[in-house]
């Protein structure tokens, strides 16, 4: 079934590549010119009906991790105008996105990593590495708003301009490869 053919959620059913059934709920969020995944539910006959992706914390994380997008979806256009058109409107964004990022790493942390380190051996080295590289891009990000709460940045907005736009896509580019480990992961 093509993308454009599946609704909201979809029950499908059929056969994996190593033959066995699979019933997969499809929730899916609009992008533009297609359609993403969301959350996957195995049938609990499958032998990885324990993964992550069946459970509510990995909905929440997609959750959280998604709003963190908005906000830098939403204050990237800001970053092609003048410095007084955008600054004041980038303050509400910093305010919202430091909430959210250190909401989503105490989820992280608190709900999917935590008790994968203290419980499930498979995973521990995957969970405690997840947990590890979540800690250095909190790092990063603080490091980025400490290094320009000092700077003058009406004066150096092109160099501000440049280093949020980077900032921007360290998170992407982290979120990406956490939301792609995060899967893997077995719940407790």
């Amino acid at each position: 079934m093509g993308v454009s053919g599946l609704s909201a959620s979809v029950l499908e059913s059929g056969r994996s590549a190593f033959g066995l059934v699979v019933r997969v709920r499809r929730n899916l969020v609009n992008s533009g010119d297609f359609a993403l995944p969301l959350a996957l539910q195995f049938s609990k006959s499958l032998p990885n009906a324990h993964k992550m992706q069946a459970n509510r914390p990995f909905a929440e994380f997609l959750d959280q991790q998604r709003a963190v997008l908005s906000v830098l979806n939403q204050a990237r256009p800001l970053f092609n105008a003048a410095y007084d058109e955008a600054w004041p409107r980038l303050a509400e964004f910093r305010v919202e996105l430091t909430a959210r990022m250190r909401d989503f790493q105490r989820y992280k942390h608190d709900v999917i990593f935590d008790p994968i380190i203290q419980g499930n051996v498979g995973d521990r080295a995957i969970a405690a590495a997840l947990k590890a590289d979540c800690i250095a891009l909190g790092i990063k990000y603080d490091s980025f708003r400490q290094q320009w709460a000092k700077a003058d940045v009406q004066t150096n907005w092109p160099q501000y301009r440049l280093s949020a736009i980077s900032m921007m896509t360290i998170i992407r580019e982290a979120f990406l490869d956490q939301d792609a480990r995060v899967r893997t992961l077995r719940a407790g």
